[in-house]
């Protein structure tokens, strides 16, 4: 018996951090030959299986799993399974009130990319301004607020904070 081949494919080839590809093995070859393999990842981690779990990476990368025959230890195969970053972004503080026309310092820290930048915005229109700071200016008008930050390499990965801003009251006597 005599292994010819080992071919590996696994699906899905593109994962985020974590995520996990099943990864199969065919072994060809002729007579009765073992058709069991050993796996290995040059990154992450692979299981008897062939179940690839994904790395944590900061930028993408390409991860080769390798199925190696168990009779004929010269022959084995490989896949690659491209990991990209798993990008969060939060916002503090996730709630504040303010004044009318007061001021809040928004902050936003973006994880798994090392683009750290944001792009701010407020979600109402009339509802404050935010500068490229993080610094929300309340309208004078009471209300309910949103401001985003997203991204700035992925603006589809965003946080929210939400702004309660209350109206000032004046008081008029009569003179």
């Amino acid at each position: 018996p005599t292994v010819a081949s080992v071919t590996v494919t696994c699906n899905p080839t593109s994962l985020g951090t974590g995520q996990t590809s099943q990864c199969t093995a065919t072994v060809q070859g002729t007579g009765s030959f073992s058709s069991a393999v050993t796996w290995s990842a040059s990154a992450g981690t692979v299981s008897s299986a062939g179940l690839f779990t994904a790395p944590v990476v900061s930028q993408t990368t390409s991860a080769t799993v390798t199925a190696t025959s168990v009779q004929d230890g010269t022959k084995s195969g490989t896949a690659a399974v491209n990991v990209t970053p798993q990008v969060t972004v939060a916002v503090q503080p996730q709630t504040a009130n303010v004044a009318a026309n007061g001021m809040q310092q928004f902050t936003a820290t973006v994880t798994g990319i090392s683009n750290s930048g944001v792009l701010w915005r407020v979600v109402e229109p009339g509802g404050g301004a935010i500068d490229l700071s993080g610094i929300y200016v309340a309208p004078v008008n009471g209300g309910t607020f949103h401001v985003i930050a997203a991204s700035a390499s992925n603006p589809s990965v965003s946080d929210t904070g939400t702004i309660t801003v209350t109206p000032t009251i004046v008081n008029l006597t009569p003179a």
